[in-house]
């Protein structure tokens, strides 16, 4: 890793440009190590457009988002009908997801397994609550609560509950709403992921409400949204730079209170138990402990 003079540096140029910033200025000699650093905080596309980059990486964004969108289309069309919402997908920033991510209600998972068959889908990884299927190079995830090997950190229920349709750059598409997206993206990144972005830092940021807070009551998720706000008030202040990665016993800690108090958490836990001799769970855990980003 570079000197933590210029991650620092390059932090601050992304942040204020994402954060409404006008003309500000790349150096050429940061302006690679800042796009490494936007990719980790999932914020890349988003970042070429605030400084307004003509260049051909911001070509290749563009088009790598073209690509998304038209699969979004594609999948969003062939579950009409079905009961679905698209999750992680609409934030306040723009950024190209690695893979397609839609919650549905147990009812309709074997639908929308068939009709993404139809679609030339084949699936890949067949879990209790997560059904993953690929096409080409296009990745959906099928979930019917999220989860983290196995173990259900969100009810997928209660999270159905909070769905709205919305236009998604031209594409119409079943979303959930705002306030539950955040409490979501929350969970998401603290429970599973162990790392926090810029993503995440916005979406709090700007869609947090009170409703939000209700929501996380109801998924046993408010200790850590308590997290992301500090998280959030100690980017403000200076005080860290992102993404960030959960010490491990804060995270251990976070999980430990997330057992005490989510019924629904802890008796998943035992179920996981059928992962731990599989690769998939042993590449899950490696990538927990090491990575920067997710």
């Amino acid at each position: 890793m570079r000197g933590m003079n210029a991650y620092r540096e390059c932090f601050k140029l992304i942040y204020n440009s994402i954060g409404g910033g006008k003309g500000i200025h790349v150096n050429r000699d940061l302006y690679g190590y800042c796009l490494e650093l936007a990719s980790l905080n999932k914020v890349k596309l988003q970042f070429l457009r605030s400084i307004d980059s003509r260049d051909e990486e911001r070509r290749r964004e563009e088009a790598r988002y073209a690509v998304f969108l038209r699969e979004l289309e594609s999948v969003s069309r062939a579950l009409k009908g079905v009961e679905h919402a698209f999750i992680k997908l609409r934030k306040p920033v723009a950024y190209v997801p690695s893979d397609i991510d839609l919650l549905l209600s147990p009812s309709s998972l074997r639908s929308a397994v068939s009709r993404l068959r139809d679609l030339g889908y084949s699936i890949i990884v067949k879990e209790p609550y997560c059904v993953t299927l690929v096409r080409k190079t296009s990745i959906v995830d099928l979930y019917v609560h999220p989860t983290i090997a196995g173990v259900i950190y969100a009810e997928g229920s209660r999270l159905l509950s909070y769905t709205e349709t919305a236009g998604f750059n031209g594409v119409e598409v079943k979303v959930l709403e705002r306030d539950a997206e955040a409490v979501l993206a929350v969970a998401h990144a603290l429970y599973k992921e162990r790392v926090y972005t810029l993503n995440d830092y916005f979406t709090v940021e700007k869609w947090l409400s009170n409703r939000s807070l209700k929501i996380a009551k109801e998924l046993k998720a408010l200790e850590a949204v308590s997290l992301a706000a500090t998280l959030n008030q100690q980017v403000r202040e200076g005080s860290i730079v992102l993404p960030y990665r959960l010490p491990m016993p804060r995270w251990i800690t976070l999980l430990a209170r997330k057992t005490w108090r989510d019924p629904l958490f802890t008796s998943t836990i035992t179920k996981a138990a059928g992962y731990i001799p599989s690769k998939r769970f042993g590449r899950q855990v490696v990538s927990k402990l090491t990575r920067l980003g997710y």
